[in-house]
C-alpha cells in the first residue's frame, strides 16, 4: 500500500474502485467488508500514519440495495513537487500549507453536490423525509384517539344510575 499511496504523494488523494483495490493487494475474495476493514484497513492505518501525515480512508458508496462500496479514498497531506524523495528535502512550512490548502479544497468540492441536479435531488429526499415524518405523526395521532374513544365506551358500558346505586352500597357497607 505504501507504493501505491506514494505514486501519489503530491496529489494528496488517491481513488481505488473496489476491483483495482482487492486485484492491487491480492485481496481473497472470500473476505467480506467486515474482514476487510480488520485485516487490510487497521494495519494500513497503523503503518502509514506515521510516514503520510493525516491519512484518512473513506468508503465511497454506490446506489442499490445494500449501498454497497463501490470504491475506497485515500487522503493525506501532500507533499510539494519540487521534492525528489521524502528524506532529501524536508518541505518548509509555507510550502505545506500551500500544498494542504490545495487538497482541502480539491476535497470539499468532491464533497458538495455540484450539479444542479444532484442539489434538487437532496432537497426532494429532505421533501421526502419531512412528508413521511408528518405521515407517521398523523397516523399516531389517530391511532391514541381511537384508543381513547374505545376507553371512553368502556367506561359508559355500566349505566351512570346503577353506578350511583353501587357506590352508595359500598359506602354503607364500611359504615356498618
Amino acid at each position: 500500500m505504501f507504493r501505491l499511496l506514494k505514486q501519489y504523494r503530491t496529489k494528496g488523494f488517491a481513488y481505488f474502485s473496489k476491483e483495482d483495490f482487492h486485484e492491487l493487494l491480492d485481496i481473497p475474495k472470500s473476505y467480506n467488508q467486515g474482514t476487510i476493514d480488520q485485516r487490510v484497513f487497521n494495519p494500513i492505518r497503523q503503518e502509514l500514519t506515521a510516514i503520510f501525515k493525516g491519512l484518512t480512508i473513506k468508503k465511497k458508496y454506490g446506489k442499490g440495495r445494500g449501498k454497497p462500496v463501490i470504491g475506497y479514498q485515500f487522503t493525506f497531506k501532500p507533499e510539494i513537487k519540487k521534492s525528489d524523495d521524502f528524506n532529501k528535502h524536508a518541505p518548509t512550512k509555507e510550502e505545506q500549507n500551500k500544498a494542504l490548502e490545495l487538497a482541502n479544497q480539491q476535497v470539499q468540492s468532491e464533497k458538495a453536490p455540484t450539479s444542479l441536479q444532484e442539489k434538487i435531488k437532496e432537497q426532494k429526499r429532505k421533501l421526502e423525509l419531512l412528508q413521511q415524518l408528518e405521515k407517521l405523526e398523523r397516523e399516531q395521532n389517530t391511532q391514541n384517539k381511537e384508543n381513547n374513544a374505545q376507553k371512553s365506551e368502556i367506561n359508559s358500558d355500566i349505566p351512570s344510575e346503577l353506578k350511583k346505586d353501587l357506590l352508595d352500597n359500598l359506602q354503607n357497607l364500611f359504615k356498618d
